[in-house]
């Protein structure tokens, strides 16, 4: 399927001089924020990338998916990789994808789930036929920014929706207690991945009550003042689900000291 993606990219992009406009699946290197705090997890989870310059770090995220086959981790690993990618567009102006290291990509093959799919069948048949644009660069990316936007919104209702259902299924929860991953941390509070069920909650600041914490934003660490105690990214940690909030998607977990 891949290779049916980039061979079609590829051969529209090479048709013709100048190029055919054409519709392509684009995918931008990550932020370099996301991509130093990441960097800083794995490290801390003992699977150590490197993001010196783009072909390494581009075999990093792949091999990384390989390295965590057997750990039980592995998940919380791709869900912080995911997080930290740069969101695929649909575009006229650009054809490489990192997530993928293709230089040409595209979506062609079935199912047609999305318009810009259609597009790209209706463009290609037309090349096929006569190397004559039908339809202006600035027209297909008008059609592109609009996909990529609907397609934006229907991923955030289903994170929405996925969101309320865990928080919905973790009221038959309250007070229970389980093991979890930090896989946050800010200066209101700790969020965390609970290992049995795979959801994340927060654990808030002003809930731990045995200490007062100090929140260092460019280590991002926590503090206790009292007890010295430290919290990191990828530290192992026990929590009880404290309450639900399934309306607002919101699980509060407690600290267990």
């Amino acid at each position: 399927m891949l290779m049916a993606n980039q061979a079609v990219a590829k051969h529209v992009k090479m048709l013709k001089k100048p190029q055919l406009p054409f519709i392509y699946r684009s995918h931008d290197v990550p932020p370099q924020d996301k991509l130093i705090d990441f960097a800083r997890f794995c490290k801390l989870m003992g699977y150590p990338i490197n993001i010196d310059n783009e072909p390494q770090m581009r075999k990093s995220f792949n091999d990384l998916m390989e390295r965590t086959a057997e750990d039980p981790s592995a998940e919380i690993l791709q869900q912080m990789a995911i997080r930290t990618m740069s969101k695929a567009v649909y575009t006229a102006y650009r054809s490489d994808h990192f997530g993928l290291a293709f230089e040409h990509y595209t979506h062609f093959t079935s199912p047609i789930r999305r318009y810009p799919d259609l597009l790209v069948h209706r463009l290609l048949q037309q090349y096929l036929i006569s190397p004559k644009p039908i339809m202006s660069e600035s027209e297909i990316e008008m059609i592109a920014k609009h996909s990529s936007t609907m397609e934006q919104k229907a991923a955030e209702a289903e994170r929405a929706s996925t969101k309320y259902t865990l928080a919905l299924m973790m009221e038959q929860h309250i007070g229970k207690v389980m093991d979890a991953t930090i896989t946050g941390i800010t200066e209101w509070g700790i969020y965390a991945m609970a290992t049995e069920y795979h959801c994340e909650g927060l654990i808030r600041i002003s809930d731990i009550k045995w200490d007062r914490f100090t929140y260092y934003e460019a280590e991002k660490k926590m503090v206790g003042q009292r007890t010295k105690r430290s919290f990191h990214l990828g530290d192992p940690i026990s929590v009880s689900v404290k309450k639900t909030d399934p309306q607002k998607r919101i699980i509060d977990f407690n600290l267990l000291d």
